[in-house]
């Protein structure tokens, strides 16, 4: 059994855009900058008297910058 949490212990998905697949896949979708980015943990419990094994990790969404177009200006001697 395969659980994903937020760093605020929110058991995904918790919106639209997320989905959890049967083999433990987390998919979210169109993931925005101050919603989607945090920490994220994967808690895998593979059976009755098994060990539970967790991994963490933390997810930075990068906004894209503005495009900055710069004009070549070229002055000819005459």
């Amino acid at each position: 059994m395969n659980v994903w949490k937020t760093q605020n212990d929110r058991v995904l998905p918790v919106n639209q855009r997320q989905r959890v697949f049967p083999n433990g896949t987390l998919l979210i979708a169109g993931m925005q900058p101050g919603v989607d980015d945090g920490m994220y943990s994967c808690e895998v419990s593979p059976g009755q008297d098994m060990t539970t094994v967790s991994r963490s990790f933390r997810v930075i969404i990068r906004s894209r910058s503005p495009c900055v177009f710069f004009r070549k200006v070229v002055r000819m001697k005459t």
